[in-house]
């Protein structure tokens, strides 16, 4: 079931705060109803001398789940809280 909801979770990420092809979730944590996620996506990046940098970010990102479902509404609360949306 968390397994479930946790790729809800990252897919409602995927699709509203932009994660970048490849983002996955390494770990899914649940409290009521508010699973937790912490979300690795590639990034890259040129560093001061110039070179380019691959290397992964790994950020919380919280759902609120009801009924089985993302609950659109608190999701945002949530991304809001975790700077992922504005």
């Amino acid at each position: 079931m968390l397994e479930e909801e946790a790729r809800m979770c990252l897919d409602w990420y995927q699709k509203n705060a932009g994660l970048p092809p490849g983002a996955t979730y390494l770990s899914a944590t649940k409290d009521r109803r508010v699973v937790t996620l912490v979300v690795a996506a590639p990034v890259s990046m040129t560093n001061h001398t110039g070179a380019r940098v691959q290397g992964t970010t790994q950020t919380p990102a919280s759902c609120e789940i009801n009924g089985g479902k993302i609950d659109d509404g608190w999701t945002r609360t949530h991304a809001r809280r975790g700077n992922w949306i504005q």
